[in-house]
């Protein structure tokens, strides 16, 4: 996020068609002005049982490359079958 300063909120809708994914991952980057964008976190989640409750509603915990704590995500995901999309 670009002006998020210590606790940034994105408020961001991302859609993905699966197939037979089983894992979740995300990372999170801080924007630089100039260069590369800075890592700041990772987290690579078991999506079965949130695909099979059509729904998830939490927060995820973001690891730094060391596998340390980074933070928190939170996160609202929706799965719907093919052509049932509301």
């Amino acid at each position: 996020h670009k002006s998020g300063g210590k606790n940034p909120e994105w408020n961001e809708e991302f859609e993905f068609e699966m197939t037979t994914e089983k894992e979740l991952e995300i990372e999170v980057l801080d924007k630089e002005v100039i260069g590369s964008d800075k890592f700041m976190g990772f987290a690579r989640v078991n999506i079965l049982d949130w695909v099979a409750q059509g729904e998830y509603q939490g927060a995820i915990e973001l690891l730094d490359q060391s596998n340390r704590n980074a933070g928190r995500l939170a996160v609202n995901a929706a799965f719907y079958r093919h052509g049932m999309y509301p």
